[in-house]
């Protein structure tokens, strides 16, 4: 699991890298295998924190599945909500067609 776990992390990774990128970068199916990889690796957790405050960002993420997320994950890895991260979120609430949170 830690290696799914890993894959998953290595990939957002690679997403944070567009800090400058507009929604049209980012492809339906990259989208879709990215949340898909967020579900498993939020099937491996169970912690959630308060290090990552961003409404949308969380409400997001709860959207795509509905097990605790552990947010922690996110922020001990160097994930950060910067502008990149927004984007992220922005564009699968977007693409997955959720509403973003008031």
């Amino acid at each position: 699991m830690m290696q799914a776990k890993d894959r998953f992390f290595d990939r957002v990774e690679l997403y944070y890298g567009f800090c400058d990128a507009k929604p049209e970068d980012f492809s339906t199916i990259a989208l879709i295998n990215l949340a898909h990889d967020l579900v498993q690796a939020c099937d491996t957790v169970s912690e959630i924190t308060d290090c990552v405050s961003d409404p949308l960002y969380r409400w997001m993420i709860s959207k795509i599945s509905d097990d605790d997320i552990a947010l922690r994950e996110w922020e001990c890895r160097g994930y950060h909500l910067n502008e990149g991260a927004r984007l992220l979120a922005r564009t699968i609430t977007q693409k997955f067609g959720f509403k973003e949170a008031a």
